[in-house]
């Protein structure tokens, strides 16, 4: 094991750019946010520690994250993975295990760090990029002064700045002093050292490191952990395997963790969520490639079948845990089961809150049950038993705040969106492309209050805010025509846009002109909320058919 001080620019960024570095398949993609790459600047100025990068010297490893190519790199980030594609990005190179070069260019915009050319510099101000900023040139681009290859090249960069300004350096030599100084405190980054850690062990001993490393009580650390394990035994399969699926599954609006996928393969093959649990052997096993091809089928087709329902985006699920037993149920009755019966639990499911949380043991428990039953319906009502739901939707919980009522709202636009409701002003079926009448991927309801909540609606009339935000004051419509919609209340513009009332029986919203009024916004949302609870309520009914 070695230590070595390595320069932000000269080792780390050079090094991650040409591939002397690279990260190996186990790891995962870059997850920092802009705001924490803005941190890492503003450590960075500061000259604040910011960790250490460990790197393996392992250069017969072969098995990358990204296959770009034959090189063969000496060193392999093992820990900081995060720490160094940020520093890329704050220098604008991308770096060697980056695969997708239009994915990085959209990353550099949104994470190019500007600092305040006007803010004191013992306390520069930092930032990320937004339209009022860009236009504004005391906001600068971190990027561009780090890039600047000669430190006697920043006088010339300062003085452009003075022109952008509109300072003249001739009669304002101490703007340009303090807009020099702060450029050059801002430069000094590409001088800032970090420490590396160089191990050389096997890769046996380097997923113990790395698991030890992110062992920290976080279930999607414990499946990192995991899927560090089975890279080990079967390189390449994160890569070539794992990796793809995942981003298709995520360009169709399903973001899924890495402990979906895990726990949905040890549950399919052993029955356990808790991966501590899993056997080694389970992982060495020449099953695990076929248990593998089991989960994703039947994931495959569990959400095909979801978005037929109108989940379009795992963004709708109150939990995305809820899906692996989905999965599982699924893989093991496959066509024998009846979807909508498993629909029917799968929300009650959600309703319950079964799955949130820790829902380790949880998993385990429902495993079992599925094992252990001969037929769909038999695994479906065992896994129905421990829940704890009303037997119905009540007009009271469509008073509830859409913002805080999930379930409910979920229930409200799947009910909607099964009676084939159309967009107001498309015409569009509501979760379709406009364009192509097919599925939107990854849609996302836009809530349009119909009786808008402003000054000049609700808010004028003395409604407080929880009652104007009732789920019964909410229709649901498709992207824009929410901001189209004025906020007149719903008798001026019903009339102004020729809004049919055959469009708002779709929603179960009363057609009635007279409870368009906002003095009759109380019986509006008695009625509404009626109609909906007896849609809501036959709906659920249907599925358990």
């Amino acid at each position: 094991m070695g230590f070595a001080n390595q320069k932000i620019w000269d080792d780390v960024v050079d090094k991650s750019v040409h591939g002397t570095w690279d990260i190996p398949e186990f790891q995962r993609g870059f997850v920092w946010k802009p705001e924490k790459v803005k941190s890492l600047v503003d450590s960075l100025w500061r000259d604040y520690p910011i960790g250490s990068l460990l790197v393996w010297n392992r250069p017969d490893y072969l098995s990358a994250r990204a296959a770009l190519g034959t090189q063969s790199p000496k060193l392999w980030i093992v820990d900081g993975q995060q720490r160094a594609s940020s520093l890329c990005l704050i220098f604008g190179l991308k770096p060697f295990w980056w695969p997708v070069a239009q994915e990085w260019n959209e990353k550099l915009d949104e994470y190019d760090v500007l600092f305040n050319i006007s803010s004191k510099i013992e306390s520069l101000e930092f930032g990320l990029p937004n339209p009022v900023r860009r236009k504004e040139p005391n906001w600068v681009s971190v990027r561009k002064i780090v890039s600047v290859s000669k430190e006697q090249d920043l006088t010339k960069y300062a003085l452009g700045l003075m022109k952008s300004l509109g300072k003249d350096i001739s009669t304002d030599q101490d703007t340009f002093s303090d807009i020099h100084s702060k450029i050059r405190s801002i430069w000094a980054i590409r001088n800032r050292e970090i420490i590396t850690v160089d191990i050389a062990q096997g890769i046996e001993d380097v997923v113990q490191i790395f698991a030890r490393l992110n062992q920290q009580g976080v279930q999607v650390k414990e499946a990192d952990v995991y899927v560090a394990l089975i890279a080990a035994e079967h390189p390449g399969w994160v890569r070539d395997e794992l990796l793809p699926f995942v981003r298709d599954l995520e360009d169709s609006g399903f973001d899924l963790e890495p402990g979906i996928f895990i726990r949905t393969i040890t549950g399919i093959g052993e029955g356990k969520a808790n991966l501590k649990e899993v056997s080694r052997d389970f992982i060495k096993s020449d099953n695990f490639a076929e248990y593998w091809q089991r989960a994703r089928a039947s994931i495959t087709e569990v959400l095909k079948r979801l978005n037929d329902k109108g989940i379009l985006s795992s963004d709708l699920l109150l939990s995305k845990n809820s899906l692996i037993p989905f999965f599982v149920l699924y893989d093991k009755f496959g066509r024998e089961q009846k979807f909508d019966k498993a629909f029917h639990w799968f929300l009650l499911a959600n309703w319950d809150g079964r799955y949130s949380g820790s829902a380790i043991s949880t998993l385990t428990e429902d495993f079992t049950k599925i094992k252990k039953a001969t037929t769909s319906d038999e695994a479906i009502k065992s896994l129905e038993e421990p829940l704890n739901v009303p037997k119905e939707i009540t007009p009271k919980e469509l008073y509830g705040e859409y913002s805080k009522e999930d379930f409910v709202l979920l229930l409200t636009y799947l009910t909607i969106f099964k009676n084939g409701a159309k967009d107001w002003l498309s015409g569009v079926r509501i979760g379709y492309d406009r364009t192509t009448n097919v599925l939107n991927e990854g849609f996302k309801p836009e809530w349009h209050h119909f009786f808008p909540r402003g000054k000049r609606v609700l808010k004028g009339a003395g409604v407080p805010d929880e009652r104007a935000n009732a789920i019964a004051n909410i229709a649901i419509l498709n992207e824009k025509s929410n901001r189209v919609i004025s906020s007149n209340p719903p008798d001026v513009y019903m009339t102004r846009l020729g809004i049919g009332k055959d469009l708002l029986e779709q929603q179960y919203i009363p057609i009635e002109p007279e409870l368009w009024k906002i003095a009759n916004y109380d019986k509006f949302l008695d009625k509404r909320a009626e109609f909906l609870s007896i849609a809501c309520n036959g709906y659920l009914t249907s599925l358990n058919a």
